[in-house]
């Protein structure tokens, strides 16, 4: 790692999103543990476990690389760049804890909230501001505020880089826009 001198608001705003990161990557760790003691047991028991939409390890690169490019987009835009990389971290924290893809925006409004209100770094304003941009994610044709906007925007760049199929004509059209703005050219060209 490299060590670089940090200005004080420098310092503070990456403690914050690491420290979400950490708390979401510790949570991470405690329902794999979990989940993997349940399937112990369906094994003895000779039953089937429940299954996950997406692997643990999708999980931790997606919420990791999402705050990457969420941070780049806020800057691009003149948005809070660590309001945005951490709601972005924090965006799939409904399939994380569910382990299903349907309906996991709306579900990871409350667990989002739980966990940065546990944190004690966030303002009231700011929590609602990152656990409504969670919420509401999924939601990729409907225009939100703008940190809601980057996760969205994230998250479809990010999935697209990673080689996940963009099934939804939304998502498509997300993405299509995302590079006529930053590159001026789209995906056919």
């Amino acid at each position: 790692m490299i060590d670089r001198p940090k200005t004080a608001p420098d310092a503070l705003r990456t403690d914050r999103l690491s420290a979400v990161q950490y708390a979401l990557l510790t949570e991470i760790d405690r329902i794999e543990d979990a989940e993997r003691h349940a399937a112990d047991a369906a094994a003895a028991n000779h039953t089937q476990p429940p299954q996950r939409d997406e692997p643990f390890h999708w999980e931790r690169v997606h919420l990791a690389s999402c705050a990457r490019i969420a941070k780049d987009m806020a800057v691009e835009r003149g948005c809070d760049p660590e309001l945005a990389a951490i709601a972005a971290a924090i965006h799939d924290i409904g399939r994380i804890v569910t382990g299903k893809q349907a309906g996991h925006a709306p579900a990871g409004e409350q667990p989002a909230r739980w966990l940065l209100e546990k944190l004690k770094l966030f303002t009231e304003e700011e929590i609602r501001t990152i656990s409504l941009a969670v919420a509401h994610h999924s939601d990729k044709s409907v225009v939100g505020p703008l940190i809601e906007e980057i996760v969205k925007d994230a998250d479809v760049v990010d999935c697209y880089e990673y080689g996940l199929e963009l099934p939804r004509p939304e998502q498509k059209q997300r993405y299509e826009r995302y590079l006529r703005q930053k590159f001026g050219v789209s995906s056919t060209e």
